[in-house]
């Protein structure tokens, strides 16, 4: 069985921490002042389409660093530069002994495929913390990441398409390859991404999940393969569900 998992579910961020970072950097006195506004630049919905081209690669990392720093100025009137503009991003990326555990686990299993929607400044940090513990990695000419720990990584900026077709971009090459996946499962949280649509609120997940399945099923079967198993939410229960020998009959509701 291949399974395409999502590097997120196993290098998880703190956004919150580069909040507060940032709002260290611009208020050192009292910071939690400027969290209120830190958090409206970046949650905005101009901050989410920039990250979007980003993550995407439509846009440099030095223009989306201008663009930000810009942002925050006009905002909160003091200039950041680029070492604290970095010090704070990086705040949310895990240091190696947060994820090594984790990471070493879903390695057992031979048959995996990370595909991740990110940025190259976090895995610039990645890649750091990866020599810190001798995880093996490789890249490619451009020195992007295109395995960890002997899987497989598809990054988004590097193919420069967002997660839905990232998706697809891997599901073509297992096709080629004859490596078809063997069962479908998918997390409520996550089937917005096969529908290209990020703006689904929360209480339809679930009923959306049910109702998409056979939609879904019936697409993957027109390109030559039955089913595919995408983003399982946990690591350890991801893993405890190899080790059982029974992962063709977790429900869903456990993954």
């Amino acid at each position: 069985m291949t399974v395409i998992l999502s590097l997120g579910d196993v290098v998880t961020q703190n956004q919150l921490a580069t909040v507060s970072q940032f709002a260290s950097f611009i208020d050192p006195v009292n910071p939690q002042a400027k969290m209120p506004v830190l958090d409206k630049i970046l949650q905005s919905k101009a901050m989410g389409d920039l990250l979007k081209q980003f993550k995407t690669g439509q846009i440099s990392e030095e223009a989306f660093l201008i663009d930000i720093l810009k942002r925050i100025e006009e905002n909160t009137g003091v200039a950041l530069s680029k070492e604290q503009f970095y010090a704070a991003w990086n705040a949310m990326n895990p240091s190696s002994s947060s994820f090594i555990s984790r990471l070493n686990e879903v390695a057992m299993h031979r048959d995996v495929i990370f595909v991740s929607e990110t940025n190259p400044i976090d895995m610039a940090h990645l890649k750091q913390e990866l020599q810190k513990e001798n995880i093996p990695f490789t890249t490619d000419e451009e020195n992007n990441l295109t395995s960890l720990a002997g899987i497989p990584l598809y990054l988004s900026y590097v193919h420069k398409q967002p997660k839905e077709s990232l998706i697809l971009t891997v599901i073509e090459k297992l096709k080629k390859n004859s490596l078809n996946p063997e069962q479908l499962y998918f997390h409520p949280w996550d089937i917005k991404y096969m529908l290209s649509d990020r703006s689904i609120p929360h209480e339809q997940l679930e009923k959306l999940n049910q109702e998409s399945k056979e939609t879904v099923s019936e697409a993957l079967e027109t390109k030559g393969i039955a089913t595919l198993v995408w983003h399982i939410s946990q690591g350890e229960k991801f893993a405890e569900a190899i080790k059982s020998e029974n992962i063709y009959h977790v429900p869903v509701a456990k993954l």
